[in-house]
């Protein structure tokens, strides 16, 4: 579960290629980044046939357990989870913006450290004119934990 492979297409494993020096700076500058943290681009062939595959570090990998997990995006539309995936997969689904239905309590300096590098973040999106990304959010229930672990 520590990491995540995805097979890319030619262009997405040709723009991850050309933007690696660029995001090899972001990521060294802001350690805190929350971009995906890549550590590896393989082509593996096989019969004739080419796959490109990354190498990313689980977002969701923690030490607590996750026990809601969200997509999101900034947007409205189609931004909730239907309820039959909901049922389906109810401890491991990714839910949308509008499931978040809460606000997450955040001290200070937390609230601010996080805006601090999705400012930073952003700022290195748009540069790279990617305009289609979302946020992955992780919540943790500390008494759950502690629960499960008395058990």
């Amino acid at each position: 579960e520590q990491f995540i492979l995805k097979s890319l297409v030619g262009e997405e494993a040709d723009f991850l290629r050309d933007m690696l020096l660029t995001y090899f700076e972001h990521v060294s500058k802001h350690p805190q980044t929350l971009l995906p943290r890549y550590c590896g681009l393989y082509a593996v062939a096989e019969k004739g046939r080419e796959t490109v595959i990354s190498v990313e570090v689980n977002a969701f990998s923690s030490q607590c357990p996750i026990h809601e997990r969200y997509d999101l995006k900034g947007s409205v539309i189609g931004r909730m989870t239907r309820e039959d995936v909901k049922a389906r997969d109810a401890g491991h689904v990714i839910l949308k913006d509008l499931d978040l239905t809460r606000q997450l309590p955040l001290g200070d300096t937390s609230r601010t450290l996080l805006l601090h590098q999705l400012k930073h973040d952003c700022q290195f999106l748009e540069n790279l004119e990617i305009v289609d990304y979302s946020l992955l959010l992780g919540v943790h229930h500390p008494r759950s934990h502690r629960d499960s672990k008395q058990q």
